[in-house]
């Protein structure tokens, strides 16, 4: 039998356009052979911004593998987004109500360390980087703040946040502080939680070094992060010595690729509350921070 086509469809704003991909991630079939890596099916927004077209079914009960996934990539208003949804047997479908998750997620049966962070089921996690990728040491500079950008693998709600020290640890510190913000579609960002004002925060080496979140100036003591969205950690250390953290150590001409996952911020006394993405500086070096 031949795949269910099934209608999806999605308002992106009066004024958009662009185009909406979908290509199975894998060679599919159904009693008719799919061409899993090569036959896309594109839909193009219309004059009202809105997306509407057929998708093959990758649930339909005589498909094998059951396991399959649609990769969707998204170029809207100039910017690009790639997820992976299951799509179902009959729609109409929004494409926003299916469960997304981000490129970054392995394949069926292949788990990542920040995967089985992120599912733990005693303490969920998020990382900006597989652990074992963190294999060098950035030292920081006093009054820049470093920012690494990620999409959540799991809905979680977090309450702290930690960056994880090298062999120098922080000492004479005026102030230390980590953040969460939240990833705008151009890139910007914008704080939506952080640690309080520290003055002892990374002082030791070869260690954790944690935050709670701090309710002063009205953030919260807590967060929830939504599969599949885009957000960045900050860290800023004003102090004589700032410490060295673990990271993944990288080139800094490719930073601000969109989506960008590394960038810095220089001649700041505490963590911005929004930064465009515009006065961002391209940063190759990715700092391992986490939030649990």
């Amino acid at each position: 039998m031949a795949f269910s086509q099934t209608l999806v469809t999605q308002s992106y704003g009066a004024g958009s356009t662009g185009t909406v991909t979908f290509l199975a991630d894998r060679p599919m079939t159904n009693g008719v052979d799919f061409a899993g890596m090569g036959a896309a099916t594109v839909g193009t927004l219309d004059g009202s911004g809105n997306l509407s077209v057929l998708v093959p079914s990758t649930m339909d009960a005589g498909t094998a593998p059951q396991n399959a996934r649609m990769r969707v990539h998204e170029r809207i208003n100039g910017t690009n987004r790639i997820y992976y949804v299951q799509v179902p047997t009959s729609g109409p479908v929004t494409l926003g109500s299916l469960g997304r998750t981000d490129d970054s997620l392995p394949a069926p049966g292949v788990l990542t360390d920040r995967y089985l962070m992120a599912t733990s089921p005693a303490t969920p996690r998020a990382l900006t980087i597989d652990r074992e990728a963190a294999n060098g040491s950035l030292v920081l500079t006093s009054g820049k703040a470093q920012f690494v950008a990620f999409t959540a693998l799991a809905t979680m709600t977090i309450g702290s946040l930690s960056a994880f020290v090298r062999g120098t640890a922080a000492a004479t510190i005026t102030l230390a502080r980590l953040g969460l913000y939240t990833v705008a579609a151009d890139g910007s960002i914008t704080l939506v939680a952080r640690g309080a004002s520290s003055t002892t925060l990374g002082n030791a080496t070869f260690a954790a070094a944690p935050q709670a979140l701090d309710t002063t100036g009205g953030y919260p003591a807590s967060y929830t992060l939504q599969q599949g969205t885009r957000y960045a950690f900050g860290a800023l250390w004003v102090a004589t010595t700032p410490p060295a953290l673990y990271a993944a150590l990288g080139s800094a001409a490719v930073g601000l690729w969109l989506p960008w996952q590394a960038a810095s911020l220089s001649a700041q006394s505490d963590l911005p509350t929004s930064v465009a993405v515009g006065s961002l500086v391209a940063d190759g070096n990715a700092l391992l921070l986490g939030a649990y």
